[in-house]
C-alpha cells in the first residue's frame, strides 16, 4: 500500500469536506466550511490528508493554532481535532504517518505545544503511546429541561409519549415562574442576539481578565470573532446577555445542536466579572426557561473551571456519560511549566473545543 500524506490548501476542500462527511454522517455546504476552516490560512489552520495509491484521501488531521497564555508568557500552540481515518485503512500505517507529520510541527518549532480533548478511549492510549501525555479527564454536564420529551426521543415508552407533554408543560410553567420572580428580584433583563463586534471587545477583556488565574487561549477580540465566527453547519454562534441594575450579569456563549433526534443548547462559555459569580446560577435560570422557547430539550456544558462547575452543579447540572481526556505533547513541556500538569490549573470549556 503506497501511503502519501500532505499539507492540504483550499484547493482541497472537496477531499477534507467529504471525509468529515462520512464521520459525522452529515452533508456539509462547501462554502460554509471553507469559512469555517479559516481558508486554509496557514497562521490558523494546519490540515494533513492522507491518500492511499494516488489520489484517494483516507485520513486527514488538523492542528487549529492559538495563543495560550501560561505563567503570565504567551506561547504558540496547536489544538488537535477532527482525527478521522476510513474505517478500511484504520490497522494501516496511516494513522502513526497522519499523528507523525502533526507533530513535526513542533519539532520544526513553529509551535511549543500540541494539546486537545480526546473523549475516545482507544484514541487516548493510541496517542501516548505515540508520546503524548495525559493531564486529566473533563465531564460534561447535562441538564434536561424537556425532560420527557428527551427519553421519549430515545425510547419507545407508552406512557411517556402519552404524558410527556403534559409534564414538561407543567415543567416548563414552574421554570417561567421561577424566572420571572428572579427577574423582579433582582432587576434581571435578557436578550439573546448574534455575537458581534460591538460587544466582542467588553467580552474578550472579561474573559482575558478571568482566565489570567489559568491556562487558557489568549482571548484577544481578533481571536474571539474568528473563533465565534460560524459554525460547521452554518448557523450562528449566540449570546444571551443578562444584565441588572447594577450592570452586566454575565453573558452565555451559546449554540443550538441538533442530534438524532434532539436538539441541545451548548453552553460554549459563561462571561462573567469576578464579583457576579453568584448571580450567574440566577441567568441560568433564565436561560433555561429561554433554551425551552428555542425547543431544546437539554442544555450541555464542559465542565473545565472548577468553581462554576460547583456552581452549575448547585443549579442541577449533573455529569453525563461524556468525558474528555486531555492529552499534550511533548511531554517535557513540563519541565519549564510544570503547573500545566494538572487540569485543574487549565481552563477549557466547549468554546476551547472544535466539535461545536
Amino acid at each position: 500500500m503506497d501511503i502519501n500524506i500532505r499539507l492540504a490548501n483550499l484547493s482541497d476542500i472537496s477531499h477534507v469536506v467529504g471525509l468529515l462527511e462520512i464521520r459525522d454522517n452529515e452533508v456539509y455546504d462547501r462554502q460554509i466550511m471553507t469559512e469555517y476552516l479559516d481558508y486554509f490560512k496557514p497562521e490558523k489552520i494546519r490540515i494533513w490528508i492522507g491518500f492511499v495509491n494516488g489520489d484517494s484521501p483516507v485520513g486527514l488531521t488538523m492542528l487549529f493554532l492559538r495563543d495560550i497564555k501560561i505563567n503570565n508568557k504567551i506561547i504558540k500552540a496547536g489544538y488537535w481535532g477532527n482525527l478521522f481515518i476510513l474505517p478500511k485503512y484504520r490497522n494501516s500505517m496511516m494513522y502513526i504517518r497522519l499523528v507523525f507529520e502533526m507533530m513535526r510541527l513542533k519539532k520544526d518549532k513553529e509551535i511549543d505545544l500540541i494539546y486537545g480533548c480526546v473523549r475516545r478511549d482507544d484514541v487516548v492510549k493510541g496517542h501516548i503511546g505515540l508520546g503524548f501525555h495525559s493531564i486529566g479527564t473533563i465531564d460534561v454536564l447535562i441538564k434536561l429541561i424537556q425532560p420527557f420529551k428527551f427519553i421519549s426521543s430515545y425510547y419507545s415508552i407508552r406512557f411517556i409519549k402519552i404524558l410527556g407533554k403534559p409534564l414538561d408543560f407543567i415543567y416548563k410553567t414552574f421554570k417561567d415562574i421561577w424566572a420571572l420572580l428572579l427577574s423582579k428580584k433582582y432587576s434581571i433583563t435578557t436578550e439573546d442576539i448574534p455575537i458581534n463586534s460591538k460587544i466582542s471587545i467588553d467580552i474578550s477583556n472579561i474573559l482575558r481578565n478571568h482566565c489570567s488565574r489559568f491556562i487558557s487561549v489568549n482571548w484577544s477580540e481578533e481571536y474571539l470573532l474568528d473563533r465565534y465566527s460560524i459554525t460547521r453547519d452554518g448557523s450562528k454562534y449566540r449570546m444571551f446577555i443578562g444584565n441588572s441594575n447594577e450592570g452586566l450579569i454575565g453573558i452565555i456563549l451559546w449554540r443550538k445542536l441538533k442530534f438524532n433526534n434532539t436538539v441541545t443548547a451548548v453552553i460554549m462559555d459563561i462571561v462573567f466579572e469576578e464579583n457576579k459569580l453568584k448571580l450567574i446560577k440566577n441567568l441560568l435560570t433564565k436561560f433555561e426557561s429561554f433554551s425551552i422557547t428555542q425547543n431544546c430539550q437539554s442544555i450541555i456544558y464542559l465542565n473545565g473551571e472548577k468553581e462554576l462547575g460547583y456552581l452549575m452543579k448547585r443549579a442541577f447540572f449533573i455529569k453525563s456519560p461524556i468525558k474528555f481526556n486531555t492529552l499534550i505533547y511533548p511531554k517535557d513541556i513540563l519541565v519549564h511549566y510544570p503547573n500545566m500538569n494538572e487540569i485543574s490549573n487549565w481552563r477549557f470549556v466547549f468554546g476551547d473545543h472544535d466539535a461545536f
